[in-house]
């Protein structure tokens, strides 16, 4: 079994667009067909913004794992 692991960091101002990017990025280092699932790990204002776009990118077919420094 190998292991694969693909980062990707972002500071786009709007959350939204930063999590499509964010997730795009990742994934563009990997093949989709193989995905377990997703880490996310955001300290950005917009916390559910950013989570709004990475699961745009996502879908519903890669499990997603996260937490936030944002608090609230």
């Amino acid at each position: 079994m190998n292991t694969r692991i693909s980062v990707a960091l972002d500071n786009t101002a709007n959350g939204q667009q930063c999590g499509r990017e964010v997730a795009r990025s990742a994934l563009s280092k990997m093949d989709p067909e193989h995905i377990s699932f997703a880490l996310l790990f955001a300290s950005h204002p917009q916390p559910k913004q950013v989570l709004q776009g990475v699961c745009e990118v996502l879908g519903n077919h890669i499990p997603l794992i996260g937490a936030t420094s944002a608090g609230g």
